[in-house]
């Protein structure tokens, strides 16, 4: 089962990926990296009201929840992937979370989705 993320128009990760981080459909894809130990599928859905660019940087909110707090506090073992591409990758510690910043893979218009991305942890 993949996770759906909504993103608002700074494109913030939710909490409505759930909890699970290896659903069935993670376990079903190639692993892109076996460094990491955990990696949790996402879609971005557009509910901003503006599109964006390819390339433009979308940053994502991870509650430590999310991760089950496994992420090193300096984020150091983050990185995103779509579809098995490693993607530039940067994630800031803040607090109880963790921001990560990583370049859209295509145009994403308004009420539109794209999935194909992974967040890969440790």
């Amino acid at each position: 089962m993949r996770r759906t993320v909504t993103f608002t128009w700074r494109l913030a990760l939710l909490s409505a990926l759930g909890m699970m981080l290896m659903g069935q459909s993670a376990r079903a894809q190639t692993w892109a990296d076996l460094y990491y130990r955990n990696r949790l599928p996402f879609t971005i859905n557009n509910t901003s009201g503006r599109a964006f660019a390819a390339s433009e940087l979308a940053t994502a909110t991870i509650p430590a929840s999310l991760t089950g707090d496994l992420v090193r506090p300096d984020g150091s073992d983050i990185a995103v992937y779509y579809d098995q591409t490693p993607l530039p990758t940067k994630a800031m510690p803040m607090g109880g979370c963790v921001k990560v910043v990583f370049p859209l893979q295509s145009a994403l218009a308004t009420g539109t989705s794209q999935s194909g991305y992974t967040l890969y942890f440790n």
